[in-house]
């Protein structure tokens, strides 16, 4: 029960952490200010102590009686001013998630209760990996995204939430929810802006639109839908495009030399490759239709081999000079750095970079025990820093490639006892998933980039199964496949 008036009922209502009225509830007079002495009366209304009709503002909803909601939007109205009325109207803010990604809200409430609008994330360095060194859980899309959101708000308090979600560059669905209190037609209110798994990211709205920056286009998709397999074949190997079904087989390169080691950029429109350079093996890229080739190591003789994209699409890493260390280069053939350098007598192969983008997992004959040369499976730092070893056998561990989740690695294992296998990324919980008896060589195994099938190589043509392992498909006219990766 309310006892004291005053200042003290102010402290007591704005303790309740309630939300604005939607009106200007209190102005007993009309003249757009709520007084101490209006705030008063309304809570000797809301006792019984008075009569509603010697202020009719308080009772905002007009169901004949004045509540704590009600007297909690007089109470905000005395101290940040009167909204005029409704809290139907158009809102904007800007949030920033790191270094390099603003978002910009643009909402529009209407007067039946519905809000939508957008938040548009924009980069100011489109090339720039964010994932680490921000620490998020999810990457956002090179150059940016545009997020639609919708939902509601209570006409009542102003409180508002809304809803949507993006794929970003790891390929995982992120969820994205703005929630808080609409400010009305003066004024500004805070919000929190929820993407993903992270804590909220803090925005402060205002009345009115905010003019949008337009995100970086990438290149067209190709045409088509569902998912695709890239795959080296032939001799000299090409580069094909085909769908999972098995239709749609188009050959994209033709170096005239062997195009190998294909692998499509995160957000589909690109593929990285190694192609006949010089005197040597380059890494290059192209568009998904094989238009627009790039090649982006320039050296005359080294071979160079097995790119793996990092998350947003801004860098590959790759084996350089057949496999004695490993590189790292800007997607647009800039910056390139050596991340490792063999210790004499190893080698380095088949790359793949984690979806948060602090850590990369490779295949490496380091160290060599015992005189034995063995491929195992690794995970390192992005920077080339803190290996860990995985696994540790007599017999080969090949091709890792990390879940879009980030909770496991699969490879493949050679020999009698050899399958695809899966383990998490501090090396405990290796677990056998698909034994064929007709892989082909190392089976490869390859996770689709929305995590939700695998797919290896056999005698046959590739197969694909669910992320279980399960339930085995082959594709049609893929026998034979030398290196491939599913979209």
């Amino acid at each position: 029960m309310i006892r004291r008036i005053g200042t003290v009922v102010v402290v007591l209502l704005l303790a309740q952490g309630q939300r604005a009225s939607a009106q200007c509830a209190g102005d007993c007079s009309g003249d757009g200010e709520v007084t101490v002495n209006e705030l008063v009366l309304g809570v000797n209304i809301a006792l019984g102590n008075a009569s509603i009709e010697q202020c009719s503002s308080f009772d905002v909803n007009s169901d004949a009686e004045v509540t704590v909601t009600e007297l909690i939007g007089a109470v905000n109205s005395a101290l940040n001013g009167c909204t005029n009325g409704s809290f139907a109207g158009d809102y904007s803010g800007s949030v920033t998630f790191d270094p390099t990604h603003t978002g910009t809200i643009n909402l529009a409430a209407e007067s039946n209760g519905q809000v939508s609008g957008s938040l548009l994330v924009a980069s100011s360095a489109a090339l720039r990996a964010v994932g680490s060194a921000a620490g998020l859980s999810f990457t956002f899309p090179v150059g940016g995204v545009s997020v639609a959101v919708s939902g509601t708000f209570d006409p009542t308090s102003g409180g508002f939430e809304v809803s949507g979600s993006f794929v970003d560059a790891g390929g995982q669905t992120v969820p994205v929810i703005i929630s808080g209190d609409l400010p009305g037609p003066a004024g500004s209110a805070a919000a929190n802006v929820y993407v993903g798994s992270d804590p909220p990211f803090s925005a402060t709205l205002s009345a009115g639109m905010l003019a949008t920056p337009t995100p970086t286009p990438g290149p067209t998709p190709p045409p088509g839908s569902g998912p695709r397999i890239v795959y080296a074949s032939g001799l000299p190997s090409r580069i094909h495009v085909i769908n999972v079904d098995g239709s749609g087989d188009t050959p994209i390169s033709n170096s005239g030399g062997n195009d190998t080691n294909p692998a499509w950029s995160p957000d589909g429109t690109r593929i990285a490759f190694s192609t006949p350079y010089k005197t040597g093996i380059g890494i290059a890229v192209m568009n998904a239709d094989g238009s627009g080739i790039q090649v982006l190591t320039t050296e005359d003789s080294p071979l160079n081999y097995a790119p793996a994209w990092s998350p947003d699409g801004s860098r590959i890493v790759f084996v350089y000079s057949s496999g004695d260390g490993i590189d790292i280069i800007n997607a647009d053939g800039s910056g390139r750095q050596r991340l490792v350098t063999r210790i004499a007598g190893e080698s380095y192969g088949h790359l793949s970079w984690s979806p948060d983008g602090s850590r990369i997992a490779f295949e490496s004959t380091r160290p060599r025990d015992n005189g034995h040369v063995r491929e195992e499976i690794w995970v390192m730092n992005a920077d080339g820093s803190n290996f860990v070893r995985l696994t540790t056998n007599e017999v080969e561990d090949h091709h890792p490639d990390w879940s879009p989740n980030g909770q496991k690695i699969v490879f493949g294992r050679e020999g009698i006892s050899g399958g695809v296998f899966s383990i998490n990324p501090d090396g405990s919980g290796e677990t056998p998933l698909i034994f064929d008896p007709f892989f082909f060589g190392t089976p490869s195994p390859n996770w689709s980039h929305d995590g939700q099938q695998l797919a290896y190589q056999t005698l046959f043509g590739l197969k694909i199964t669910n992320a279980s392992g399960t339930n085995a498909v082959t594709v049609p006219n893929t026998n034979f496949i030398a290196d491939f990766d599913l979209k």
